[in-house]
């Protein structure tokens, strides 16, 4: 399993950031989305096939899978304001 600190350091080498030693610099919003985006690209985005099975996507974030049932129906949500 991986870690916080192993993603921040993951993370800080691609965006060119010491995270691990300075991890209040992914509390400015420019920092944030960008570690944001790295997680996804890096850490999600590969072992998901069909993001459309909210069970695929949830769990290289959240392999408990706590609080499926809420992501389930917000997806729904989602997918219905869209049409």
């Amino acid at each position: 399993m991986r870690t916080g600190k192993y993603n921040y350091e993951q993370a800080g080498k691609a965006l060119g950031l010491d995270l691990v030693k300075n991890p209040q610099l992914v509390e400015k919003p420019e920092v944030a989305a960008k570690v944001a985006v790295w997680f996804w690209q890096n850490r999600v985005q590969p072992k998901v096939a069909d993001f459309g099975n909210t069970t695929a996507a949830t769990k290289p974030i959240n392999p408990g899978l706590k609080h499926l049932d809420q992501r389930k129906e917000k997806f729904q949500t989602f997918k219905t304001s869209m049409r």
